[in-house]
């Protein structure tokens, strides 16, 4: 990933945790409590909108699988569009707001992502990300035979 991209993705960590009061190692951690999880889900949902970011790339970053960032997206996504669920959860919204507001104002639009893989590069992340899915069928069909 470039550098650029690197800095301007630990900035936005860092106004995450400076909005949402949760630390930047809670963030990035195993901690459970709201205001943690709002910003990573925020976080998640801005790097994989945002950026780019593969599922698994991001679930990396955060110490999680695919599924947590599948899941915070959902989260998010039904937060920013669903008037009932954006007035119980407004913090939620009112943080990704501001965290996309931090983006370069012509990177914001989604068509356009910041980071873009070389084709090695994205050949690898298809490759782990086939990797884990073998993994999790492996592991189903254990569980099936048992």
């Amino acid at each position: 990933m470039r550098d650029e991209i690197k800095k301007l993705r630990d900035d936005l960590l860092q106004e995450a945790a400076k909005l949402s009061g949760a630390p930047v190692n809670d963030i990035l951690g195993k901690e459970r409590y709201t205001q943690c999880v709002r910003a990573r889900y925020a976080m998640m949902f801005v790097l994989v909108e945002y950026f780019g970011l593969t599922l698994v790339e991001t679930g990396h970053y955060f110490g999680r699988d695919h599924s947590t960032v599948v899941h915070a997206r959902m989260i998010v996504a039904a937060a920013m569009t669903s008037p009932k669920t954006r007035q119980r959860d407004s913090a939620l919204s009112l943080l990704v707001e501001a965290l996309v507001a931090m983006i370069p104002g012509d990177l914001q639009d989604r068509n356009l992502r910041l980071y873009q893989p070389s084709i090695p590069e994205r050949l690898t992340m298809l490759e782990n990300e086939l990797r884990e899915q073998r993994a999790i069928v492996d592991r189903l069909t254990k569980c099936i035979q048992i």
